[in-house]
């Protein structure tokens, strides 16, 4: 019934964001509100936001979102994540994982504690092996220490065992271990379009049509401008 819009305006070490609440039936805005913040402060910030949104959402009730924990204090780390993600999914393929992975890669650098960077770079290199564009043993074995870094960094971590379902999915090696994974992933993670996707892939490598095509529009409808995804539905419904 309602929607969030926001913007953000950087400028040096400034930031500006925007956040309004409208009326998802007639457009009318019934809240915003405006955050000036200098950049050491985004992480902050972003809970703050989140909380104030919530408490529209559900006045009176005491709510609060459920945050993820901040998984870098590093912004420069975090920035060229971001960047990273920007191309992760986009076409063509080719040029924009290699970007993504260089990306990934120069976040760890940066952090080596960066758990999701790490589980994020896995998940690109497998993806180059299975586009075509790098299947050589090295790249397989480079992605495999990526995610098992991340794993060591925090067993816990949704992103790290969804990129191991993906390391079992795509190379065709254990599915049923793949499976077990993306369930763990799911726990923590139960909406994210690219896990849905990966379910999806696993789903039709063990002859499971039908929930793979409801996996499938399950992530479409969650991310519409993911690349990824008319990929694996002509993998479907080929």
């Amino acid at each position: 019934a309602r929607l969030v819009e926001g913007s953000v305006r950087r400028s040096g070490d400034q930031l500006r964001i925007v956040v309004q609440l409208v009326n998802g039936a007639n457009g009318f805005r019934l809240w915003s509100h405006e955050y000036p913040l200098l950049l050491r402060n985004l992480f902050e910030v972003q809970a703050t936001v989140a909380n104030d949104v919530v408490a529209q959402l559900f006045p009176g009730s005491g709510r609060t979102p459920a945050l993820r924990r901040i998984t870098t204090r590093n912004l420069d780390a975090y920035d060229a994540f971001l960047r990273a993600r920007s191309f992760q999914a986009k076409p063509p393929i080719g040029e924009n994982l290699e970007q993504a992975a260089k990306f990934f890669q120069q976040a760890t650098d940066l952090d080596p504690g960066y758990a999701v960077a790490w589980a994020k770079l896995g998940t690109v290199l497998l993806r180059t092996r299975t586009s075509g564009f790098d299947d050589s043993a090295a790249n397989l074995r480079r992605a495999r220490e990526a995610i098992e870094h991340a794993l060591a960094l925090d067993p816990d971590l949704p992103e790290a065992h969804a990129a191991l379902a993906d390391y079992f999915t795509k190379d065709w090696t254990n599915q049923s271990v793949a499976e077990k994974e993306l369930a763990l992933a799911r726990q923590g993670l139960p909406n994210d379009p690219d896990i849905l996707l990966s379910l999806a892939a696993c789903n039709l490598n063990l002859g499971r049509k039908s929930p793979a095509v409801q996996s499938i529009r399950q992530a479409a409808a969650l991310d519409q401008q993911n690349g990824d995804t008319p990929a694996v539905c002509a993998l479907i419904l080929d």
